[in-house]
């Protein structure tokens, strides 16, 4: 079989073409040639950050992420639901019930969003309170202990949030 003339030059091609090369001896199934032509291609180096580093830092930002996308999104449900009864004074007692008790339930899921927040926070070393400034949350209200209700849905969401980690 006649050696390809070009062999000698692999050394001088470019990368996009000895990739058209390479996949050619891959369709010609001419395994050597193909070898011949990877070890013609250059090497990249990287430096990257530590995998653990990089994995870990993605986790936590996740969770910030989270936290602040459920916080901001009860909030807004907390305000309409608020703002229904405010708007509508006269609406009757059956559905402005309703809409209070709506509210008061999107209260108590920030007070446990909140919670969460700073056990977890507590937990990896990392500051609530710059968790909530990058949020834009404002500072909490000091608030009473959670109810025992509320407790554990934090606890279920701090077992969710460690599944992520």
């Amino acid at each position: 079989m006649k050696k390809d003339p070009l062999l000698k030059l692999y050394d001088k091609t470019p990368p996009k073409a000895l990739a058209v090369l390479a996949i050619g001896a891959i369709l010609r199934e001419d395994e050597g040639e193909h070898d011949k032509i990877l070890s013609a291609v250059p090497k990249a180096t990287y430096q990257i950050y530590h995998q653990e580093f990089i994995n870990h830092s993605f986790s936590l930002m996740g969770i910030v992420q989270l936290w602040s996308l459920s916080y901001w999104r009860t909030k807004a449900h907390q305000l309409i639901r608020s703002g229904c009864i405010m708007a509508n004074p006269d609406m009757p007692s059956e559905k402005m019930t309703g809409y209070y008790l709506d509210a008061q339930k999107f209260t108590s899921t920030l007070r446990v969003l909140e919670a969460a927040l700073d056990a977890f926070t507590d937990e990896t070393g990392q500051d609530a309170a710059m968790v909530r400034e990058w949020a834009g949350s404002p500072k909490p209200d000091p608030a009473e202990p959670l109810s025992d209700a509320e407790q554990a849905e934090m606890q279920a969401m701090l077992t969710s949030w460690r599944k992520l980690l």
